[in-house]
């Protein structure tokens, strides 16, 4: 929001400028000579550069939105990994039978008559 801002106020400032500078001046590219006025020229060269600065960031925005999506499946395929390990932790629980309490006991009662 703020960039948008920043965008509209300096687009009217240059158009201010543009508007203030209608007298045509001689310009020289290498060879070539022409006519234009230096507020046009001010604000043809800042269009044609925003338009270039959002090629830029969309291209950019492009290659955040793929590395998002392609995060996004590695999520995916983590959480089925941990859910079917899960799964396996519970089905192996489930499977041991509950036999260790009679050890402790035994083992317990053995140390009290060791300890007569």
């Amino acid at each position: 929001m703020i960039r948008l801002l920043i965008i509209v106020c300096f687009l009217a400032l240059l158009t201010v400028f543009s508007l203030s500078n209608p007298s045509p001046s001689e310009m020289w590219i290498i060879s070539k000579g022409f006519h234009i006025s230096i507020g046009l020229l001010a604000f043809g060269l800042s269009i044609f550069f925003l338009f270039v600065g959002l090629i830029v960031g969309w291209a950019g925005e492009f290659q955040q939105r793929r590395r998002a999506r392609r995060a996004e499946n590695q999520i995916r395929s983590l959480e089925k990994q941990n859910s079917e390990l899960q799964d396996k932790v519970a089905s192996l629980q489930i499977s041991v039978p509950n036999s260790t309490s009679n050890v402790d006991h035994e083992f317990i009662s053995q140390d009290k008559s060791t300890l007569k």
